[in-house]
């Protein structure tokens, strides 16, 4: 097993090894771990062999049981074997399918484009309905300060009268209203 090693031609000779504790350990050690690994290397090998003959196992298995059925067919009278037999359920064409399947996929894309277009138009009148609430958030807007323009135009001191088709003074005095500070008490003229 260990091959040309052998214990009387290295411990027992006429020259004999110079320190024979440590080279009695690593001939012990060495003749551990050889067996160990040629074990190995033998238990690999027939794990391997185990796999191939499983795999052929399997199919022999298989063709034994293809065999006992037609033996029970053959065995069987017909009147037993029409009642028990399967039938195959006769499919339809290909092309009849083909069809059928093109009508369906072209209905699903068909219902596709009308969601996403329904989705657009309720986006859309969102964006209507936004627009038209900005807009009447403008027109008050305007209405007030049209309103308070007006207030103020009337406040103020007239320099000259003038008249519709005339334009009005550029120089004008404004009378401010008075405001009151918490803090002190002050006009603005």
């Amino acid at each position: 097993m260990i091959g040309e090693f052998e214990y009387e031609g290295i411990f027992h000779s006429d020259l004999g090894p110079q320190y024979p504790d440590v080279t009695f350990g690593f001939f012990v050690g060495f003749l551990v771990v050889m067996s160990i690994i040629i074990v190995n290397l033998l238990v690999g090998l027939a794990v391997d062999d185990i796999k191939a003959v499983q795999d052929q196992a399997v199919l022999k298995r298989l063709a034994m049981q293809v065999e006992q059925v037609l033996d029970v067919e053959r065995m069987l009278p017909t009147i037993i074997l029409r009642k028990f037999t399967v039938h195959k359920d006769k499919m339809p064409n290909n092309l009849v399918l083909g069809k059928e399947f093109q009508k369906l996929t072209e209905a699903f894309k068909r219902h596709e484009h009308r969601e996403i277009n329904l989705r657009k138009q309720v986006e859309a009148n969102e964006a209507m309905e936004q627009i038209v609430n900005d807009l009447s958030a403008l027109k008050e807007l305007v209405m007030k300060l049209a309103k308070d323009m007006e207030n103020n135009s009337l406040k103020m001191a007239p320099s000259r009268r003038y008249s519709d088709s005339a334009t009005p003074p550029v120089t004008s005095t404004l009378i401010m209203p008075k405001y009151s500070n918490s803090d002190s008490d002050t006009d603005f003229n």
